[in-house]
């Protein structure tokens, strides 16, 4: 609402006259009027309105309803709401009630169910709001009733891009691509589309993947700068590829490679995502003993975590009898998988009685067990992100050996430059599919599963004026 102090148009005169012809029309014409006030964006319609409600509120001489046709209109029959708004009025809402019991209408307003089809409207701040084009494209959108991870989508996608692409020349393409859209805008004094801001950051977290790593151009680490071997992380940098690396608790007698160091990095961000999912799914449920399935959620996927460390890595380094300065691992692993078994087991589908809780959970045992299976599976399908990854480097490194020999003769040397754009050009492509097909399952399938989504929902889409 707009105060009449700030009318610096003066358009207070205006408003008597409205409301006298307001008056005069109600009393010598048993018809309705309409009005309507026409202008340009940014012209002051929105501010006459304020102005009247305000007056409205000095005078009480009329009923306002303020009806917004922007948010109603998946709606079939306009009617329908402007009526619930209506009878939300002190002073109208019985005349409807009146009016309607008089005309045999029929009028139900409640809030919406989970079987209503509600659609969903997302608000997020600026930069959450960068994954927005990446989810518009994909279509998926979440269920009115189910959560909105716009947030954990990006911060989640822009990590698992950088490693898929993996390749910091390829990241620093793509950032100085979308630098080229924004100042090309900027310079244009247009409106930034976020897909070039999006496009930025994918960029710079492959970047950030290929210094941590090592890895530039496809080329062997030892042939680069010794500046960007320096900068790299030792465990996980092709630097160090060939060296074995002995974790204290094993006394030098086993080790891990490179790889398996990403492995555990890959299997870590399993760990961290899908807790993530429950400790949501349990903020949902602090108000029930239901949280208690939540918590042995939690733990299954904490003791499965050094389950598949020991099954997929390395047994020897990750074994079950592991002990640490007097700390069993291995055992407390084992004994989280079994408590949060149990803890799920009683409790995940508590409605108000553990009885019928276990009685559920028995009506569905197999689905139950083959649970501690998919959580298994799930955290296990995080390795694709350095499988993925590692195959194009592969491809960078092949594409390279492949246009070496031409380069070193002037006659070749179009047909060595056209090798290497089109040979790196397409392994981005494969990469972006990779991305697509990778990075963003893991989102919307393992993480989502363990949040109980389902995408649902169908985007709000207000009226548009074309």
């Amino acid at each position: 609402m707009i105060p009449l102090t700030e009318d610096k148009l003066k358009r207070e005169k205006f408003l008597n006259d409205l409301f006298r012809m307001f008056e005069n029309f109600g009393n010598h014409n048993g018809h309705g009027l309409t009005m309507v006030i026409n202008g340009k964006y940014g012209s002051g319609k929105s501010t006459l309105l304020g102005f009247i409600e305000e007056r409205n509120l000095v005078d009480n001489k009329f009923d306002i309803i303020k009806y917004d046709a922007w948010e109603n209109n998946f709606f079939e029959n306009p009617m329908m709401p402007i009526l619930y708004t209506i009878s939300k009025l002190e002073k109208t809402g019985s005349k409807i009630k009146e009016t309607a019991k008089e005309n045999s209408w029929g009028l139900i307003v409640s809030d919406p169910t989970e079987e209503d089809n509600v659609p969903t409207k997302l608000k997020n701040n600026k930069f959450v709001s960068l994954i927005y084009p990446l989810t518009d494209f994909l279509g998926t959108v979440p269920g009115y009733f189910e959560y909105d991870i716009s947030g954990w989508f990006l911060g989640f996608i822009l990590i698992f891009f950088g490693i898929i692409f993996g390749d910091g020349v390829y990241g620093l393409l793509l950032t100085v691509v979308a630098a080229a859209l924004i100042i090309k805008n900027k310079t244009a004094k247009k409106e930034i589309p976020p897909a070039f801001l999006l496009l930025g950051l994918f960029g710079l977290s492959t970047v950030l993947w290929g210094t941590v790593t090592c890895t530039w151009g496809g080329l062997p680490a030892e042939k680069l700068p010794h500046f960007l071997q320096a900068i790299s992380v030792p465990v996980i940098s092709n630097v160090y590829a060939d060296k074995i690396w002995y974790p204290f608790w094993t006394n030098g007698e086993a080790g891990l490679t490179t790889a398996q160091n990403l492995q555990i990095f890959c299997f870590s961000l399993a760990l961290i995502q899908l807790v993530v999912a429950h400790i949501k799914v349990a903020k949902r449920n602090r108000k029930s003993i239901k949280i208690l399935g939540d918590f042995g959620s939690i733990f299954q996927l904490i003791g499965i975590y050094y389950v598949v460390l020991s099954f997929v890595v390395n047994p020897q380094v990750f074994p079950f009898g592991l002990v640490i300065s007097g700390v069993p691992i291995g055992t407390i692993a084992l004994i989280l998988v079994g408590v949060g078994f149990v803890m799920s087991f009683v409790f995940s589908n508590y409605e108000g009685s553990v009885v019928k809780s276990i009685l559920e959970s028995l009506k569905n045992i197999v689905s139950v067990l083959l649970g501690v299976v998919n959580v298994f599976s799930d955290i296990v399908s995080y390795i694709r992100l350095w499988a993925v990854g590692l195959a194009g480097a592969a491809i960078s490194a092949t594409v390279n050996e492949l246009a070496s020999p031409l380069l070193g003769n002037l006659m070749f040397m179009v047909i060595a430059v056209v090798l290497l754009v089109f040979g790196h050009g397409l392994n981005m492509i494969l990469n972006v599919l990779s991305v697509i097909v990778h990075g963003i399952r893991l989102n919307t399938l393992e993480f989502s599963s363990h949040l109980d989504m389902s995408w649902s929902g169908h985007k709000f889409k207000p009226f548009n004026e074309e």
